[in-house]
């Protein structure tokens, strides 16, 4: 019932009652487990499974700093518990404070070392990860990020040599060195283990991607994790399989598809760039063809238009990491430079054509002649 309360238990079944709000977030009645759970800690201050759990619901709603508070209530009561730190250390990982993320993980790795226990899993690949992905932001400390990342994964699979997550992020940094054969076999040794985990295929298919020879593995493998684990709405991996098609000389398809991406995530600056710089390619092949139609440099006319409203738009817009408004100026700039020289081509078309009709016509007239 809705109006479930504390007050239905005795002290003594105080696990039933924990275990009741436990099957209300099952049934995502999440207001009814919060009542439960706030109970039980006004009883019994010190049972921390109930912090924990409103913690993690205010996580999954969003509710970062009612989280936080909830993991410290937890800390407050036991200031080494590795479940809170390791929480609250993904949350700081989260948002991308990295220094708040390093110490709560770092303090978990102390605490096992100093009870005498292996190190914590979660505790370590969350470090290893958060070292790689430090080792893009920090030029001149990439190598030492990417080194301690690399140990991080390696001392877990040692340890585990079955862990998933280790082996996917050690794949993954084995083809950041360029040993990319190494790391696909890693890869596919990874999805065929975890058919469920969509990061080893993704990692999988971003190796394909790395090699022109298998550009076209690649794009098969994209298409099919949007479908297997996204019903082809991951705007995200729509941009990858764009890409993918882009390095492939297939542009039209590249453009369509960070169209069918925009359509998830009108918002993101980066799908509005590609297309344009789609728009502006696919100009330029038409434009550098020795012969060509009066209807293709209309269209490439027409594509660098577009492209340069683009560019321009995204130029003057708000500073976003998604792209550079320098680069978008740029590319405005060249696709005007371009357009300077579109009558010139289309000049040249209107007389290939007129050339193409003479030729005709007079074959037409010497076979009319000989019969």
């Amino acid at each position: 019932e809705n109006d479930s309360t504390l007050e239905e238990f005795s002290d003594k079944n105080i696990t039933i009652s924990y275990n009741l709000g436990r099957l209300y977030e099952d049934q995502f009645r999440y207001e009814d487990a919060s009542r439960l759970y706030k109970g039980i800690v006004k009883q019994h201050p010190n049972y921390i499974d109930c912090f924990l759990r409103l913690g993690i619901m205010a996580r999954d709603r969003g509710l970062r700093k009612e989280a936080e508070k909830w993991f410290g209530e937890t800390l407050k009561v036991d200031p080494d518990n590795k479940s809170a730190l390791c929480l609250l250390g993904r949350l700081y990982a989260q948002r991308e404070s990295w220094k708040g993320a390093q110490d709560n993980f770092e303090k978990v790795l102390g605490i096992c070392e100093k009870t005498r226990v292996p190190p914590d899993t979660y505790a370590s690949l969350s470090l290893a990860d958060m070292y790689y992905r430090c080792s893009f932001t920090n030029p001149e400390k990439k190598q030492r990020f990417f080194d301690h990342a690399f140990s991080f994964y390696k001392k877990v699979l040692k340890r585990e040599p079955k862990n998933l997550y280790a082996a996917n992020g050690m794949a993954v940094m084995i083809g950041e060195r360029g040993h990319l054969p190494i790391s696909q076999e890693y890869m596919i040794q990874v999805r065929e283990a975890a058919s469920d985990y969509p990061e080893a295929w993704e990692n999988l298919a971003h190796i394909y991607a790395a090699q022109k020879h298998k550009i076209t593995e690649a794009i098969k493998l994209y298409q099919k994790i949007n479908a297997k684990f996204y019903n082809n709405q991951n705007a995200r991996i729509l941009l990858h399989l764009a890409k993918a098609y882009y390095d492939a000389k297939r542009l039209s398809e590249s453009r369509i598809t960070l169209l069918k991406a925009i359509h998830i995530d009108a918002n993101d600056p980066s799908l509005w760039f590609n297309v344009a710089l789609c728009l502006q390619k696919e100009a330029e092949e038409i434009l550098s063809k020795p012969r060509k139609s009066i209807a293709d440099v209309e269209k490439a006319i027409a594509s660098l238009k577009e492209a340069e409203r683009s560019f321009n738009n995204l130029a003057e817009g708000k500073p976003s990491i998604k792209y550079s408004r320098r680069k978008a100026k740029e590319h405005a700039e060249y696709c005007n430079l371009a357009l300077s020289t579109t009558q010139e081509h289309l000049e040249a078309a209107k007389i290939q054509e007129k050339e193409e009709e003479e030729r005709r016509r007079k074959k037409k007239e010497e076979r009319r002649k000989k019969k």
